[in-house]
């Protein structure tokens, strides 16, 4: 499964260049979901092979696209669809040092 998040963008912004890099994503055959602002994900519409995951933007991020914050990602991870295929926070294999 690919994940896609846009944790800065709302309502039409960036649409064109989403919708194309989701297209691309949809060609790999893997499912691919986005994750994104509700207003965005209406902007987009459907994307055909595309599932849209509704995802609430932090206000101390919007419009920053220069930031990268993991504290963000975390927080929409943990709300994810468990059937998913991705390991939890936490819960991933510890490194041998």
């Amino acid at each position: 499964m690919i994940l896609a998040f846009d944790m800065t963008n709302s309502d039409s912004a960036h649409v064109p260049i989403n919708a194309a890099l989701l297209r691309a994503m949809a060609l790999s055959g893997q499912r691919v979901r986005m994750h994104a602002d509700p207003s965005h994900l209406a902007a987009l519409g459907s994307v055909a092979g595309v599932e849209c995951q509704p995802m609430p933007l932090s206000p101390l991020y919007r419009w920053k696209t220069h930031i990268v914050s993991l504290r963000r990602f975390r927080q929409a991870n943990l709300r994810r669809d468990p059937t998913s295929n991705i390991v939890p926070p936490g819960n991933a294999p510890q490194r041998r040092t």
